[in-house]
């Protein structure tokens, strides 16, 4: 394993400026790369059907207890009301929890340098936190959770895990010592209105959650590479540009 994160003192000055201008701690750590194992093998049931199919399973497990949606969304500044003062992409997270009768919801706001995949997982952390805490309370052993992000699913079987796939599968971990099973399903996004409800309400309150004031956004959200990489490729080519300014000899300068 190996991570990517600020070296040199300009590079850090500059990271840790950018951070404040984003309201993202300082201490923020960068996402993981390469091959990882969790401390034990977990291998959490996944339900990944094709799109009818998929819809007719939500709809056949609308009578279950536990259920969970949780949806993303990540919005560009003009898709962005004017009372929340932002120039970048507004990122948050949902989790609509039912529990027999009782619904919970749950809205995160993320950092700008998040991407689309992150918020999706940070949904599932989110719902999955909840039910950690209730889970004494819970009306039944097995909690569904649904997510229409195949991939974000999908990297719960896979060996290359990510920061926020290690998350989840350690929640699972802590309700499977609690008593509680987790089935994930994948459902198809985007359907006519009213298809899958649970889903329907997740995204609204996604969209939502990227309302949420800067003071209380998610502090909890690794750097991601690909947006690490932008910042890295960004200040190599404003240096060399201030190096290419100082040199004197027109005709030297053309050639660098």
């Amino acid at each position: 394993e190996y991570s990517v994160g600020p070296r040199g003192k300009a590079l850090e000055r500059k990271w840790a400026q950018e951070l404040r201008e984003r309201a993202v701690d300082a201490t923020a750590h960068h996402e993981i790369l390469g091959r990882s194992t969790p401390p034990t093998e977990i291998c959490p049931q996944v339900r990944i059907l094709g799109k009818e199919e998929a819809i007719a399973a939500e709809q056949g497990l609308r009578n279950q207890l536990v259920r969970a949606y949780t949806d993303g969304s990540r919005k560009p500044p003009e898709e962005t009301p004017n009372y929340v003062p932002s120039t970048e992409e507004t990122i948050g997270s949902a989790a609509i929890i039912y529990q027999g009768e009782r619904k919970r919801v749950l809205r995160a706001r993320l950092p700008p340098s998040a991407t689309t995949y992150q918020a999706e997982q940070y949904a599932l952390v989110l719902a999955l936190g909840f039910l950690i805490k209730h889970a004494a309370t819970l009306p039944d052993s097995t909690a569904y959770l649904f997510s229409d992000c195949r991939s974000a699913l999908q990297s719960l079987s896979t060996q290359n895990r990510d920061h926020w796939t290690q998350v989840i599968l350690g929640r699972v971990q802590a309700l499977q010592s609690l008593g509680i099973d987790c089935a994930f399903v994948w459902i198809p996004s985007h359907q006519p209105e009213g298809t899958i409800p649970g889903n329907d309400e997740a995204d609204q309150c996604a969209n939502e959650a990227r309302l949420i004031p800067n003071s209380q956004m998610a502090r909890d959200v690794p750097i991601p590479v690909a947006h690490t990489k932008s910042l890295l490729t960004e200040y190599i080519a404003a240096e060399k540009v201030k190096q290419v300014q100082g040199i004197n000899d027109p005709g030297l300068r053309e050639m660098v």
